[in-house]
């Protein structure tokens, strides 16, 4: 059979100066594990609001050009083509006098 060597991981100190020295090694790593958590934050906070600006911007561009691309104009709507649903008459009405419409060019 073969023997297995046990560690003993335990270090607690038996002399007051050894408490004082290890309560000071972990008043420091908390205190190294609270900045780290702190910095972590910071710099996490500050990604994502660069990343939302960034988002912000790219919808402000994408608006702009959708604002510069629409073609403004005017216009009239005819209440009788509205209500009749017949619409070429009322184009046939609106020619000038010389000028022939859809059915006189066919025939």
């Amino acid at each position: 059979m073969r023997q297995r060597t046990t560690l003993k991981l335990e270090v607690v100190p038996q002399t007051w100066i050894g408490r004082l020295i290890a309560a000071l090694i972990a008043a420091v790593l908390f205190l190294l594990a609270f900045f780290f958590l702190a910095v972590a934050l910071i710099a996490g906070a500050i990604v994502a609001a660069v990343v939302i600006l960034r988002i912000l911007w790219v919808i402000r561009k994408a608006r702009r050009q959708a604002a510069e691309a629409v073609i403004e104009g005017a216009y009239t709507v005819d209440r009788k083509e509205l209500l009749t649903g017949d619409a070429e008459t009322d184009t046939a009405s609106k020619q000038p006098a010389g000028a022939a419409s859809d059915t006189e060019r066919r025939e």
